[in-house]
């Protein structure tokens, strides 16, 4: 909240000076929330190399833990130290990119779990984190074997063909961020 301070100076012969202009500031003491994100909680089919955004209230900081992608069922956690990430934590402003030394394993659910002090804001206020497996999660997709995605340049790509009945279908990522599921259509090949 806002405050004011005035100052008197004292010599060491006890003489008093008049008050000072009272100085205005305010404190900040509203903590970061996280006001979005990407994949979607409980999305599936989200590509298993895809980055994972995370975007927050106001600017942001890493500050000490671990964020934890928590495989739900079977896969090997992923710990990554916000202290000593090697490049796997990305921040701009609000938005905190996490993008994981090693893909994902496909056809399983992931849990994001962020520890509380993790993330801060730029006055050190923390992110509460976030501590079960409910909150944020995906599963990730498993491409078959040997079918790449095709660009359409500007306007995204095609990813994670599958053959149903003799069709091929393509899921299309629209924005091209590696998300099957942000606009799926499907089309018959």
């Amino acid at each position: 909240g806002a405050k004011s301070v005035t100052l008197r100076q004292t010599d060491a012969a006890g003489n008093t000076s008049a008050a000072s202009s009272a100085y205005a500031f305010t404190l900040d003491t509203q903590v970061p929330t996280l006001s979005s994100n990407t994949p979607l909680d409980n999305a599936t089919n989200v590509n298993k190399s895809a980055d994972l955004t995370l975007t927050f209230s106001e600017n942001i900081a890493l500050g000490s833990g671990n964020i934890t992608l928590k495989a739900l069922d079977g896969a090997t956690d992923v710990v990554i130290n916000v202290a000593s990430h090697s490049n796997q934590l990305s921040i701009s402003g609000n938005t905190l990119t996490i993008n994981p030394s090693s893909d994902l394993v496909g056809d399983k659910q992931y849990a994001v779990q962020i520890d509380s002090a993790a993330i801060t804001d730029s006055a050190g206020n923390a992110y509460a984190g976030i501590s079960n497996t409910a909150a944020l999660n995906f599963t990730a997709y498993n491409s078959p074997a040997g079918q790449a995605s095709i660009s359409l340049g500007s306007l995204g790509k095609l990813i994670a063909p599958i053959q149903v009945e003799g069709n091929w279908y393509y899921f299309y990522d629209r924005s091209g961020d590696g998300f099957a599921n942000d606009y799926i259509t499907f089309n018959a090949l």
